[in-house]
Formats: C-alpha cells, sequence, structure tokens
C-alpha cells in the first residue's frame, strides 16, 4: 500500500495537525456525505488525515487523489490537496501547499492528455 511522509510543519502533508484539524472543524452534517474510499491510493490519502472527495484513474498508472483537511459550512473541502500516485507509489502533489476555496490559484480540475492532445 502506498505511504505518505509527514513532510514539514509548513508543507503539504504536515499530518499530526491535519488530523487534529480535521475532527474539530469539518460539520457533523458533512460526516454523513464522505464517500468511503476505493482503492490503496485513496486508503494511503485517508490513512494520513484527509477526507478524500475525488479520485481520477489515468492511463499509464496515474492517478490523482484530492484530499481534504476540513470541510466548510457547505461541505466543501477546505483546505484541501491533490495527491498524485503513479504505479502505486506516491508521487507528490500538484501544488506546493493546501489550497482553500475560491482563493487565487486554488485547483479545481485535474485532467491528463495524452500525447495526441
Amino acid at each position: 500500500m502506498p505511504r505518505l511522509s509527514s513532510g514539514t510543519d509548513r508543507g503539504p502533508l504536515c499530518l499530526s495537525r491535519q488530523k487534529k484539524r480535521k475532527e474539530n472543524i469539518t460539520p457533523q452534517y458533512c460526516k454523513a456525505h464522505e464517500r468511503p474510499v476505493s482503492s490503496d491510493e485513496e486508503r494511503a490519502v485517508a490513512d494520513a488525515g484527509w477526507i478524500v472527495f475525488a479520485s481520477f484513474h489515468g492511463g499509464n498508472g496515474v492517478t490523482a487523489v484530492g484530499g481534504a483537511l476540513s470541510e466548510d459550512g457547505m461541505c466543501r473541502p477546505d483546505p484541501y490537496q491533490h495527491f498524485i500516485f503513479v504505479r502505486g507509489k506516491f508521487a507528490g502533489t500538484l501544488a506546493p501547499r493546501v489550497m482553500r476555496a475560491r482563493s487565487d490559484g486554488s485547483l479545481n480540475k485535474v485532467d491528463f492528455t495524452g500525447p495526441e492532445k
């Protein structure tokens, strides 16, 4: 199963603080809508304390998993990150830091295209 490292205190994978934030901030009614994990990559993200909200399995063994530290009052992921796995191994994140909804530079779509595009 893929494993995520803990990173640094300011990096996107500061796991010890993230678990506490998720439990304290996510409204109870949002937890009822959280989806179960369905792959080893999603399980690695969830086991690291993130709420899995999206997953994309592309070609060549590339998987992108969206994870949130908590959810806002409208159950939107906030803050969040997208984790990339290649053939089951953690390869990195799509942003250098966690992103916030409706903020400048926040990622809202993950798409991988082939060489013909």
